[in-house]
């Protein structure tokens, strides 16, 4: 696992040199890097941060000296955002010309150009998504992107996260490192205020663009930035160093609680359900038997791992009330985070919402190569398999429809039951069992997903019968879903 955050340096360290020293704490358990590539906005931070990179490159035996091939490249996105875009391009290149250091330049679609919101949200959130996506299109497995991040900016994350009652995990503000893509994020100005960056700046005769939407105080961030550091410095001259030590406290306590919900998840994981995979789902009965918070502690990790996003107090507090506790034959369902949550039997189930359906739909299908495919409406396809043993008859013009209720079919070797009662003995969550299509003999089921051949009609020599699969929407051929 990598480290969340290196040993503070000395305030008084020379920039470069701190930087020397954060990039071998950090790179310490990486020692292959192909690339570092910064990325390069223009503004103050970033170009201290590519400067003291070209500086730290010429000194013999750094870091990054030791890079095979082309010691540094930087990446500038254009979200095509402001009018200034074509100016700032040319001038980051201009300023990697003299520095000789490549630099690539990404244009990215953010969307309509609709003025922020008072909390600067439209289109601030979009911006971000579409330049970390295409940060992450360009890193290799060997390669590192480094951000100028700074203090201030990590103090401004932590109160904007206060303010919407974050938790431990979202307190301990932005990570000096994480994954991103197949390469690594770096942030190696976490800790240094960003008064010493702009110091070096001018000590260093460095030129810079100044975006005048960062002094629009419609967006939170500008908001805190001018508005509400001033009165916090006036009283507290040293807050962002108590912010940055909350987010470190915060970002050890947030590692804890994902330890013990790593521990509680052993036991909590249960066996998988047709068409739901086993880390999608959770043992409820056993969930009941933790904690309150031990329960919420575990179900924002599980939904974090798999699906990538930290829900709040309102989603798992439904997911305990509604979900948890509701009857055996109550059918709730919490959306969570674009996916839904449902419960079948004493299971917690995480699955992409279900689109609608036409269960009225029926065909015909007469297959007549193995691996030939039936296209169903909205739903997947069928794909025809020679039997391994016993098969439904070749040269048979099958019906495909959908359940109508009161069927009941003949498993070979038992008796002729209710299908309704098999879909219950073999699993199938009842959310999925309308959506099951049948291929039928005189409209009688003779296949079912999951169950299989069903029908007393069969042929017994291997490779003249007919056994079918079905892949839902979403399924690869290589699945075995609908066997």
């Amino acid at each position: 696992m990598m480290p969340r955050g290196p040993e503070p340096v000395p305030d008084g360290t020379d920039l470069v040199c701190r930087l020397q020293h954060r990039l071998e704490q950090m790179l310490s358990d990486c020692p292959e890097i192909d690339r570092f590539i910064v990325a390069f906005s223009g503004g103050l931070d970033s170009t201290v941060l590519l400067h003291a990179c070209v500086l730290l490159g010429r000194l013999p035996g750094s870091c990054l000296a030791a890079v095979r091939g082309r010691q540094l490249e930087a990446i500038h996105i254009d979200h095509g955002l402001s009018p200034c875009s074509s100016d700032w391009k040319r001038h980051c290149q201009q300023q990697c010309d003299a520095l000789s250091v490549p630099l690539v330049i990404r244009t990215v679609q953010v969307g309509d150009h609709s003025p922020p919101d008072r909390g600067g949200k439209v289109p601030e959130a979009r911006a971000r998504k579409a330049r970390y996506e295409a940060f992450a299109e360009q890193l290799g497995s060997k390669d590192v992107l480094l951000q100028a991040h700074h203090q201030d900016d990590q103090a401004e994350t932590v109160l904007l996260r206060l303010m919407r009652g974050a938790g431990p995990a979202g307190l301990s503000g932005m990570p000096a490192q994480r994954r991103l893509g197949q390469g690594r994020l770096l942030r190696p100005f976490l800790d240094v205020p960003g008064s010493q960056l702009e110091k070096h700046a001018r000590e260093a005769g460095l030129s810079w663009i100044e975006d005048n939407s960062n002094h629009d105080p419609r967006m939170d961030r500008n908001f805190v930035r001018h508005r509400v550091a001033p009165v916090l410095a006036e009283r507290w001259p040293a807050w962002r160093n108590g912010v940055s030590l909350t987010a470190r406290h915060s970002a050890a306590s947030a590692r804890m609680d994902d330890e013990l919900a790593c521990q509680d998840l052993v036991r909590l994981r249960t066996g998988a359900l047709p068409f739901i995979p086993e880390d999608r789902l959770l043992n409820g009965r056993e969930l009941l038997k933790l904690t309150n918070h031990r329960q919420w502690n575990v179900l924002r990790f599980w939904i974090h791992e798999a699906t990538g996003v930290r829900v709040g107090e309102a989603v798992l507090r439904r997911i305990t009330g509604e979900l948890l506790t509701a009857r055996a034959d109550a059918r709730p369902e919490v959306p969570v985070a674009g996916f839904m949550m449902r419960r079948h039997r004493h299971c917690l189930c995480l699955s992409a919402p279900l689109h609608r359906i036409d269960t009225t739909w029926s065909g015909c299908w007469r297959p007549r190569r193995e691996g030939e495919q039936l296209m169903l409406p909205d739903n997947g396809v069928l794909v025809a398999r020679h039997a391994a043993g016993t098969g439904l008859p070749a040269g048979c013009v099958y019906g495909i429809r959908y359940r109508r209720r009161g069927e009941k079919c003949e498993v070979p070797g038992r008796p002729r039951r209710a299908l309704g009662r098999l879909l219950q003995e073999y699993s199938i969550p009842d959310w999925w069992r309308d959506r099951l299509p049948l291929v039928t003999i005189n409209d009688d089921p003779a296949w079912v997903p999951v169950i299989g051949i069903c029908s007393t009609a069969t042929s017994p020599t291997a490779g003249t019968g007919w056994d079918f699969e079905w892949l839902p929407p979403g399924i690869s051929a290589e699945s075995d879903c609908g066997h």
